[in-house]
């Protein structure tokens, strides 16, 4: 999986728990599709942490996505993985 290109909208502070919320949109080219293709993810990071605001979304995004796109097999929470 290689992300080609990513952009960050509706973003928005969370005075309560000291968050910044936001919809990531990757654009992602994998092994599989042979035309790259866009998938958006609502995501989360703390504010109050080092680096940038913009590479910690984009990182948590990328991170999501491929969580829940692993495959069942490589999963340890995943049912099938477990009936194994």
């Amino acid at each position: 999986m290689k992300i080609i290109d990513a952009q960050i909208a509706h973003a928005r502070y969370d005075r309560d728990f000291c968050l910044v919320e936001a919809e990531v949109s990757l654009l992602i080219k994998d092994d599989i599709r042979p035309v790259p293709y866009t998938r958006t993810i609502r995501t989360s990071v703390p504010v109050l942490r080092s680096g940038s605001l913009r590479a910690r979304l984009l990182a948590d995004a990328r991170a999501l996505y491929a969580a829940m796109h692993m495959p069942a097999h490589r999963n340890i929470h995943s049912p099938m993985a477990m009936a194994a």
